[in-house]
Formats: C-alpha cells, sequence, structure tokens
C-alpha cells in the first residue's frame, strides 16, 4: 500500500469481522481490497496503523505519540487495556470535530477481534469494556454483540449508535 508515503502491511480487509490472530494464511484468489483478504501481520513491527474505508476511499492512519517506547509487534499484545500502546495522533480522514487524541485496542476476544482506534475521553478501553464512550469517532471491524454491530470508519461506533457493514481494511508500518 502506498498511501501516507508507503511502506504498509495490509492485514485484513473485511466487511464485517476479521480474526487477525489466527486468520494468517494469504489466499492469492482473495487479493488486498477484497472481503477475505488476510495476510499475518502478528510479528510486524509497527508504529503506524490504517483505515481504509473501501466504500469512499478515505483513509486514516494513526501515529504513536511518544517516542520513547519501542514499535508494537501484535502478538504479544493481544487483550492489554489500551494504556499499553500509549496514545496516538491521527491524521488522513480524522474527524475535524474530535481534537484530542486516540488509542488502540489490538482484541481477540469472543466479544471483539482486530484492530480498535478510537478517541481517547479519560478513560483507556479495554477490549470488553470501552468506556461509554458515545461521542469520540471509532475506527473498528464488527463485533459479536447485537448492540456494536457494523464496521465503524470515522464515526461513533458505541451503542446506541448504529454502523452499518462496509468494506474495510487495516495496515501496519
Amino acid at each position: 500500500m502506498k498511501a501516507f508515503g508507503g511502506g504498509w502491511t495490509m492485514c485484513y480487509t473485511t466487511d464485517e469481522r476479521a480474526r487477525p490472530r489466527t486468520e494468517v494464511r494469504f489466499n492469492s484468489n482473495l487479493m488486498y481490497g477484497t472481503d477475505g483478504y488476510r495476510s499475518n501481520c502478528n510479528n510486524i513491527p509497527f508504529t503506524e496503523i490504517m483505515f481504509v474505508d473501501h466504500t469512499t476511499d478515505h483513509k486514516a492512519f494513526f501515529t504513536r505519540v511518544s517516542a520513547n517506547l519501542p514499535p508494537l509487534t501484535t502478538l504479544p499484545n493481544y487483550n492489554k487495556i489500551a494504556s499499553t500502546y500509549g496514545l496516538w495522533r491521527g491524521q488522513g480522514t480524522v474527524s475535524s470535530s474530535f481534537a484530542g487524541k486516540y488509542q488502540l485496542l489490538i482484541c481477540d476476544q469472543s466479544f471483539f477481534r482486530g484492530f480498535m482506534v478510537s478517541g481517547f475521553t479519560n478513560c483507556y478501553k479495554r477490549c470488553n469494556h470501552w468506556c461509554g464512550d458515545t461521542n469520540s469517532p471509532y475506527f473498528r471491524t464488527s463485533t459479536s454483540h447485537s448492540s456494536y454491530l457494523g464496521v465503524a470508519f470515522n464515526v461513533n461506533g458505541h451503542a446506541p449508535n448504529r454502523v452499518g457493514n462496509k468494506l474495510m481494511s487495516v495496515g501496519l508500518r
């Protein structure tokens, strides 16, 4: 992926859910931008994450704010509280109405699997507890809970807000 200077490893494309911890096998019949595309991002060191909304071709990426933190690797960091990863700065297609920093989750739980970025609202989120944040923009795939279905790209994805399914990709660098 060449957006924002290139060098991205694209992890998955889905219009609903993905399991980046276990869905790691590349299938040449499902190329990037196609629902079902997967690659193994578990051991990719990264300090930036990108979300691509394929319905609009909008792209947003997030960079770790603290230069003192080493790059993350996904595999040892699943299911940790967002404070583990520090705060992030949004660029590209991010909400102009949200001026704060963002936080990252890397999840592999029955409620939610995948990468999620959302606004930091003075509460660090967990994979199964989103601090009641019904205001900040979310970037995430669907959950298994009926109140949090759909793919959120730059909109609040916390109940009671409802989002529909759309094709989205996630990449790291």
